[in-house]
């Protein structure tokens, strides 16, 4: 026999396994910290520029890369990184260039998680698209 729970239980409980499904902490993300990042793919360095936008500068295959970020109106920091050289040449360019992608960037307290795709296709959530790490000063 199941037991009889009143609707505001019910809900209640929906809550739950909205919020253990997807942590409060993926819901926004924390201001970025100006410095060093130590990430799988290197490392990369973050200052602020003008009007709350930030630019990450990183090397790739021996070149200089960018990541170019501003706060997004879902909570998340929306980006396109740029380089020299990548897997992928997009038909379209941006800043001159060929290789480049969009990006979504968490930041929680020192760490770092940009999911990123190629060119301008959707962003995937998927372990090779994580561009991870953590702020080292």
């Amino acid at each position: 026999m199941l037991p009889n729970f009143s609707h505001k239980t019910v809900l209640i409980l929906a809550l739950f396994c909205v919020l253990g499904a997807f942590p409060l902490n993926a819901l926004k993300s924390d201001a970025p910290l100006k410095g060093h990042y130590q990430t799988n793919f290197g490392p990369l360095k973050l200052f602020p520029e003008k009007d709350g936008e930030w630019v990450g500068v990183y090397n790739y295959r021996g070149l200089p890369a960018h990541l170019y970020l501003n706060r997004g109106k879902s909570g998340f920091y929306e980006a396109i990184w740029i380089q020299g050289v990548s897997e992928e040449r997009c038909a379209k360019k941006q800043a001159g260039s060929p290789y480049w992608g969009r990006a979504r960037v968490t930041f929680t307290g020192k760490k770092i998680l940009i999911i990123w795709s190629y060119c301008d296709r959707p962003i995937k959530d998927a372990p090779k698209f994580h561009w991870t790490g953590d702020h080292t000063d």
